[in-house]
């Protein structure tokens, strides 16, 4: 009797698993051609080969550090553990595949061109990436300025390294195209090239616009093909489906079949359709999307079991150059929650950042010395602050003494500061006192050792006006001693770890 009840609760287990993804599956019509299906992912891919999740891509290079898209931005990843980057390109006037992510040059270079309108000729004389740029609130300092590359530039580069190359054709959407020679021009160049390095398992192509991703398939059949998907794709209120995806061979059947335009959204997400028409392998959507209930809260995990299995997912765009520090550390839970959904890839801004959560930042020696070393915690404010960070010497030691109060407060006006280091003794009576040398007759002129008086003996001793390092400061001061509010005082400022103690 047990066993039967034991029996009759696997079924149920079952059913209720299977039965959701067979009703999913069965109540859209079977309007797809015959020949449409996920194309397998190839078993010598290096989606395939690098087992470890996620895969941590750097979007547009490792665009924190280097302007997007450069040359120099891809080569630095290789001093990091990211698996890959991804690139956009766009077809130049005289055919050549440039690297460049808007139709219109001037937030990037200052110049005002359309990217596509150009030859690689001018793109070289007329524009340049400018040193200095800004993403919403946030500004970026690069050095200097810097050229736009070639895609022949980055594969001939990256040809025997092990990183996946992600490779986006520009612009979006068929409706801000030229025309349809300018798709089918650009997927045959895309298709060549990676035919040309031979970087069909170390290269993905897609593209919001699926035409272009169509064109790339057909001009190299090898090529293993995707789609990014937009958040706004599945408001029925605001995105036509039909007008973006009715005429799309092989889907006109389903377009009429479907007539609204949220449910038709929904069937070809659910069924893998677009990706069926050309024999795609994966899709990378808005991180906003995933479990969102206009999709009818499907997960990574759900889409493998309707698609079979077969199809690779990931996420943009993690860790955005435009996000506050509270925008970012709120994408913390959120890239968990991907995780737990089984997100393969997620395409970040801030790839250092990324690969640091993972604990995968690459070690700079090797594991030489026996014992662990420690690691700044995920939520530590050090995180939070773009580098290189401005860290004030003993606090303000310019305008006010070395290690006072009025130092460190000075600094909670400059914007530009990151944060102070301090040094501390504990004096004969257990007190932590802030003070630099052990011998208080320099900058005091008492003769006293501070770890062998007592704090209230030390702040009887005041700081100087004029220390021979040749800086008069306004008045003296006693001894600053550590408090226990410090951490709220400073919230916003980093205490060095460094400090002498």
């Amino acid at each position: 009797m047990l066993s039967r009840k034991f029996n009759l609760l696997s079924v149920f287990l079952i059913l209720a698993t299977i039965l959701p993804l067979l009703l999913a599956q069965n109540r859209w019509p079977d309007c797809l051609a015959k020949n449409a299906h996920i194309q397998p992912i190839p078993a010598g891919h290096i989606l395939n080969n690098k087992t470890h999740r996620p895969l941590i891509i750097g979007h547009r290079g490792n665009p924190r550090i280097y302007q997007e898209n450069t040359f120099d931005g891809f080569v630095s990843l290789l001093d990091t553990n990211a698996d890959g980057f991804e690139l956009d390109v766009f077809l130049t006037k005289d055919d050549q595949l440039v690297l460049f992510h808007e139709p219109h040059t001037e937030h990037l270079t200052g110049t005002d061109k359309i990217i596509y309108n150009m030859t690689y000729a001018e793109i070289l004389s007329d524009l340049n990436l400018k040193a200095t740029m800004k993403y919403g609130e946030n500004t970026y300092e690069f050095g200097k300025t810097r050229k736009l590359p070639l895609l022949d530039d980055i594969l001939k580069r990256f040809v025997n390294e092990d990183m996946l190359i992600f490779i986006e054709m520009k612009p979006d959407t068929p409706v801000k195209q030229p025309d349809m020679n300018y798709i089918n021009k650009i997927g045959a160049a895309v298709g060549n090239i990676v035919r040309k390095y031979n970087l069909e398992n170390k290269s993905v192509v897609n593209s919001f616009d699926f035409w272009k991703v169509r064109a790339a398939k057909m001009s190299n059949p090898k090529l293993v093909v995707g789609n990014y998907f937009y958040p706004d794709e599945f408001q029925a209120a605001t995105y036509d489906s039909h007008a973006e995806y009715g005429s799309f061979p092989g889907l006109e059947a389903c377009s009429k079949a479907i007539p609204d335009r949220l449910q038709f959204m929904r069937f070809l997400f659910e069924t893998g359709a677009v990706l069926k028409t050309y024999n795609g392998s994966f899709f990378t959507m808005n991180s906003l999307v995933y479990n969102n209930p206009l999709v009818s809260n499907l997960t990574k995990k759900q889409m493998e079991g309707l698609f079979g299995g077969q199809v690779s997912g990931g996420a943009y765009t993690i860790y955005r150059m435009a996000q506050t520090i509270e925008q970012i550390d709120a994408q913390e839970k959120e890239i968990d929650n991907m995780m737990k959904w089984g997100v393969d890839r997620l395409i970040a801004d801030d790839v250092g950042r990324l690969l640091r959560k993972f604990r995968r930042a690459r070690k700079p020696f090797p594991d030489c010395v026996s014992g662990a070393t420690g690691v700044i915690p995920e939520d530590h404010l050090f995180h939070s602050k773009k580098k290189p960070l401005i860290i004030g010497h003993r606090g303000n030691p310019m305008v006010y003494q070395e290690n006072t109060m009025d130092g460190f407060e000075s600094l909670l006006k400059k914007k530009y500061v990151d944060g102070f280091e301090l040094d501390v003794f504990l004096t004969k009576d257990n007190k932590l006192a802030v003070f630099h040398d052990a011998d208080l007759e320099h900058l005091t002129g008492k003769k006293l050792n501070i770890y062998e008086s007592t704090y209230e003996e030390i702040s009887k001793a005041m700081v100087k006006k004029e220390i021979d390092y040749n800086v008069k400061i306004s008045k003296t001061y006693s001894s600053t001693m550590v408090r226990n509010n410090l951490q709220s005082n400073y919230r916003d400022l980093i205490i060095s770890p460094t400090a002498n103690i």
